[in-house]
């Protein structure tokens, strides 16, 4: 579970997809639209100067902006940054990294319907059946995924327990003319 003076590396993706959500993929300093492959993670404070690995001190900043400040070091822009992120940043950045964390867990033991169907079953009209079937049987979990632009999808996926599809689907299987 991720908290704000947790030391994390810049380079985690799921920290980078939090970032570019909570910033709402604009640059820190400029405010301008950034695209998530051209995003910077910046240290406000720079490392050099003993600043931390973590979200209190990680803002979103263009390429351009961030390499030309490199490391210089404005006490006063300092404050006033720490001050702002920590208002309006840090606790958006820790809520959508554990969402997302949460989400790759599920996904690991949870299978979309129709990725379970390709593999199990040729038939359309037997598709169709257990689709409806499930659907009765089992609630999905519903995951928004994050595209890897950092924009969130309209629509839920919708994912089943493998375990529980598995069961559902032998049960299924027996009362059918396969």
């Amino acid at each position: 579970m991720l908290k704000e003076n947790t030391e994390i590396d810049k380079k985690d993706p799921l920290l980078r997809r939090a970032i570019y959500y909570a910033f709402d993929g604009k640059c820190f300093y400029t405010g301008r639209d950034v695209s998530f492959d051209d995003m910077h993670i910046d240290h406000i404070l720079p490392q050099s100067e003993g600043g931390q690995n973590n979200v209190s001190n990680y803002v979103l900043s263009c390429g351009y902006i961030n390499l030309k400040k490199f490391n210089k070091v404005n006490p006063k822009l300092i404050e006033i940054s720490r001050e702002v992120v920590n208002l309006c940043f840090s606790e958006k950045v820790v809520l959508k990294y554990n969402e997302l964390q949460n989400n790759q867990k599920v996904v690991d033991t949870h299978i979309e319907l129709n990725s379970f169907l390709n593999k199990n079953i040729n038939c359309p009209i037997l598709r169709t059946r257990f689709r409806s079937y499930v659907r009765y049987y089992l609630t999905p979990i519903k995951i928004y995924k994050t595209h890897s632009n950092g924009l969130k999808a309209k629509k839920p996926k919708l994912y089943y327990n493998v375990n529980e599809l598995n069961e559902l689907y032998s049960s299924w299987s027996e009362t059918q003319d396969l």
